[in-house]
């Protein structure tokens, strides 16, 4: 299986004052290229509210995603933000929150994935030179390629 990861969906400043704001426009932009399902960014949310993924790692780091069976093609999305937004820590109570400004945001079609490209991505984060290169760099075809190598993806 071939997992996208596409300079189209790699924004580097993303303007986004709310969690929502952010799977509004990265799961727009999924959406208008068919990439996942009408209801997507609705599970999405759902999912997130249940089960949090913000880490709080580096600045913060969010990984959002939802079942396989919202989503049409494989896509990782990666966004910087322009200025922290807050997300729930994954695995705490409601009270902990994490200021949030790196997301990897995944529509994978296969369950099974899901665990295996979360491992990559959390290994990959804890490495602060992964992390300082996705977020000093303005041009998408960097962190394609340094979030590939990371994570052991054909670019």
């Amino acid at each position: 299986m071939s997992i996208l990861i596409d300079p189209r969906y790699v924004f580097t400043g993303l303007d986004a004052e709310t969690r929502q704001d952010v799977f509004d426009q990265l799961g727009g932009a999924l959406l208008a290229d068919g990439r996942v399902k009408d209801d997507y960014i609705t599970a999405l949310t759902e999912r997130e509210d249940g089960y949090p993924t913000g880490l709080p790692v580096s600045g913060g780091v969010a990984i959002p995603h939802t079942d396989a069976s919202h989503v049409n093609q494989d896509t990782i999305v990666i966004a910087t933000l322009a200025r922290p937004v807050t997300f729930h820590e994954m695995g705490g109570d409601a009270d902990h929150e994490v200021e949030v400004s790196t997301v990897f945001m995944l529509a994978l079609a296969s369950a099974g994935e899901h665990l295996k490209v979360l491992q990559k991505i959390v290994t990959s984060i804890q490495r602060p030179e992964f992390l300082e290169t996705i977020r000093s760099t303005t041009d998408p075809q960097v962190i394609v390629d340094t979030a590939s190598e990371a994570f052991g993806l054909d670019v």
